[in-house]
């Protein structure tokens, strides 16, 4: 999946083979035509607020991939999205996934730019390195034996 999600016009394309294949599959299995809008209305009508979620998740994934602070955002107004679609549904289970969901979002949003404990002791040594070049310039040693 890795080299699809590389071009947003190929997930795309791929997302939309896919409803395509899955529309097609259904018109065509069931030979009886009161079966096929049993298996539309039922099946993929009612899963039309998951088909909607389904981008949003997506993006705010890529988002969080590349670093941006507003993939969190979207992964919540996804999340949201996914508690809706389980309430409107009446799947419970769907609704509690989203909930923790939303919770996770919501955490690592408010997270962001708080430095680990390993950047911390990182930061610190770098500072420590930094004054000790300082000092050893304000010594008077050897402008080429210390590092910049």
């Amino acid at each position: 999946m890795r080299a699809v999600t590389r071009s947003p016009r190929r997930l795309v394309l791929v997302i939309a083979a896919g409803i395509l294949f899955m529309t097609l599959g259904a018109w065509l299995l069931v030979d009886q035509p009161a079966q096929a809008d049993l298996i539309w209305r039922k099946v993929f009508l009612a899963a039309w607020m998951s088909w909607l979620s389904a981008f949003p998740v997506w993006a705010s994934l890529i988002l969080m991939r590349k670093r941006f602070r507003i993939g969190w955002l979207a992964y919540t107004v996804a999340a949201i999205m996914l508690v809706t679609v389980g309430y409107v549904l009446g799947q419970w289970g769907f609704c509690a996934i989203g909930t923790v969901n939303v919770y996770l979002a919501v955490k690592g949003w408010l997270s962001w730019g708080k430095p680990t404990p390993n950047e911390q002791r990182l930061e610190r040594e770098l500072s420590e390195a930094r004054a000790e070049i300082v000092r050893l310039r304000r010594a008077g040693h050897d402008r080429e034996a210390i590092p910049a």
